[in-house]
């Protein structure tokens, strides 16, 4: 038994035929695609399956006379309604899985993932359907598509970004002096929180003053050049005097209710469909992977193309053109400030007369900004890398195309490697510690929840870098940790004869400046903690670490020698205590313990051993 009864319906016609259920497991697939009319999904279902000679899937399709199962059982699409009806003894398709991809000759061991969009429903009510598909009908012909683009992009866009500009030039002195203030409580609040990263004078001397940090002019008297150094405008904060206010226009636009947009705001329709078309993508990319060649994509007429959501290049793009404008039209008001005649002076100007002669010319802008290719995107068009992502296209290319430096052994390395290489683009060039710009957290209260996590583990890194300071301790470079590491915020260091004493002392002092750190903090659910009864511990670790690193630059050999064994046996006594009063700590000390074990006398590199912090036979 593995056909099935397959009735396949949108809002014109329904058709059915007796259909081997693993072609009924893809046609479900590509409903991933969002066909809304039998012949779209015709299309997407070449994801899935070689289309052969002409791809016309349903060509031998009948009207549907009744819904009786046949073989296995019956499968039901009805794309009108968003509605999956499954009730077969040869699989029972989801909204999310994998099918086999079909060579046109046969299965394949290719395994193509899916998932629908949040709006299709799968149900085995197969007595029931089609009232509950007439439903739903009702429902989504209550809610036709809404064309956001033609306001997202369109003159709606560059009305209001134009008419905001226009008021906020009015306001520049003031935008100035605010923003020249808030310059200098960020100098002095990073003065505080990172003296040993503060920059240094070039116009004035300077010298080390007692924490290793450099003495620096009262940022009160620094200059702005001094204060926000050059940067491209439109790229980061620092870029103008005005860049908050262009900003701040921005999130008013992509966070403010609008009756164009059926009173919706600009951020969740943008947002709406983004986790979908992310996974689409991924899929594809996948596949590409695996099959060696490209997907096809969904054809610029269909609804999906039309009417779908943006997906994360069309999000950072858009950010782009949007700054595009936002300063496009405040040097055009910066012009006109500097006219010899009054009356073209935008103070003369009434707002109006103002969006008359702007809103044509900011449109002008924003469609050569399309057509323009951007060096940073391999010279690709913003219009052609939205496009190619509202058709559920990954951005794909050989190796030797992705090589970034051709002399570049790993370069020459990838581009030898098969298959291909993709590039992604993400949020990562936009204003940072805005809720308006996150693309990736839906609600207010998501973001809230990550900002307090990045609070928190930013506080930890600025106590854990005071105490690698204190200690004497500095990192030569940034590490990463092999999977299954005790070290989270610590470089480790090999213990092998060829790296140098120096540096294995540097990878101690940068353990032991974690476990100094998780010291001052309370263990996991424990309400009573106090960090006082810690201090004792801590104390007699770093005098057990000045302890090593006297010996170590001692001058006298012999002495060196003498005391070396006796100071390491002390320093792993007291890990031994802080193991004792923190069982959470154990692994982080017994890790360290053997680092000290193995200081002197390393393992030798032609004997597999197993380090117990890190795993890794070096």
């Amino acid at each position: 038994m593995s056909e099935v009864k397959f009735i396949l319906r949108d809002a014109c016609r329904e058709v059915s035929s007796h259909w081997h259920g693993s072609c009924a497991d893809r046609a479900v697939a590509a409903l991933s695609a969002d066909p809304v009319t039998i012949e779209e999904l015709e299309v997407a279902i070449e994801r899935f399956m070689n289309p052969g000679d002409d791809g016309r899937w349903f060509r031998c399709f009948w009207g549907c006379l009744d819904d009786e199962p046949y073989d296995a059982g019956l499968v039901v699409i009805d794309l009108a309604a968003r509605l999956v009806v499954v009730e077969s003894s040869y699989s029972s398709p989801g909204r999310k899985g994998t099918v086999r991809y079909h060579d046109g000759a046969c299965g394949t061991n290719a395994q193509i993932r899916y998932q629908l969009a949040d709006e299709w429903r799968v149900t085995h009510d197969v007595d029931r359907w089609r009232h509950l598909a007439e439903e739903r009908r009702r429902e989504r012909a209550a809610h036709p598509p809404l064309d956001a683009r033609a306001v997202l992009f369109g003159r709606p866009l560059v009305e209001f970004l134009a008419a905001e500009c226009f008021a906020a030039f009015g306001r520049r002195e003031e935008l100035a002096q605010a923003t020249r203030a808030r310059w200098i409580a960020d100098e002095k609040e990073r003065a505080i929180r990172w003296p040993h990263r503060v920059r240094q004078d070039q116009t004035n001397s300077t010298s080390p003053s007692g924490d290793g940090s450099l003495s620096m002019r009262d940022p009160e008297t620094m200059t702005l050049e001094e204060l926000a150094p050059s940067t491209r405008p439109g790229q980061e904060r620092y870029a103008s005097l005005y860049y908050d206010a262009l900003k701040d226009i921005h999130v008013a636009w992509l966070m403010t209710p609008r009756a164009d947009l059926r009173g919706e705001i600009p951020r969740e329709i943008m947002l709406a469909q983004h986790d979908h078309i992310s996974r689409d993508l991924d899929s594809r990319c996948e596949q590409w992977s695996q099959l060696d060649f490209c997907p096809r994509g969904l054809d610029t007429t269909s609804h999906a193309f039309q009417f779908g959501g943006f997906g994360t290049h069309e999000l950072v793009k858009y950010y782009d053109l949007v700054r595009e404008l936002l300063w496009s039209c405040w040097e055009r008001l910066t012009e006109l400030a500097q006219s010899p005649k009054a009356s073209q002076r935008p103070e003369s100007l009434a707002l109006g007369d103002f969006l008359t002669a702007e809103v044509p010319r900011l449109e002008q802008v924003r469609e050569e900004w399309f057509i323009t290719p951007d060096p940073e995107c391999h010279f690709r068009t913003p219009r052609s890398i939205i496009d190619r992502e509202r058709q559920r296209l990954p951005e794909g290319m050989s190796g030797h195309e992705a090589m970034v430096d051709p002399d570049c052994p790993c370069c020459q390395m990838l581009a030898d490697m098969p298959g291909p290489k993709f590039w992604h683009l993400d949020g990562s060039g936009m204003d940072w510690g805005e809720f308006a710009f996150d693309i990736y957290r839906r609600t207010r209260e998501e973001w809230e929840a990550e900002q307090r996590d990045y609070d928190e583990f930013s506080r930890k890194c600025d106590a854990r870098d005071a105490e690698r300071r204190r200690l004497g301790v500095d990192y030569p470079i940034e590490g990463t940790h092999p999977e299954g590491s005790v070290w989270s915020s610590s470089f480790s260091i090999a213990d092998t004869p060829d790296v140098p004493l120096g540096i294995r002392l540097f990878g101690i002092g940068g353990h032991l400046a974690e476990i100094i750190t998780d010291l001052r903090e309370p263990p996991k659910g424990n309400k009573t903690f106090d960090a006082i009864a810690s201090q004792p511990l801590i104390d007699q670790l770093n005098r057990d670490f000045g302890n090593l690193r006297e010996v170590l630059i001692g001058a006298d050999a012999e002495l060196s020698a003498a005391l070396i064994e006796p100071v390491l046996d002390h320093f792993a006594e007291t890990l031994d205590a802080v193991a004792a009063e923190r069982s959470d700590l154990d692994p982080k000390c017994g890790a360290l313990f053997a680092k000290l074990k193995n200081f002197l006398t390393p393992p030798d590199p032609e004997i597999p051993y197993e380090f117990p912090d890190d795993g890794l036979p070096f």
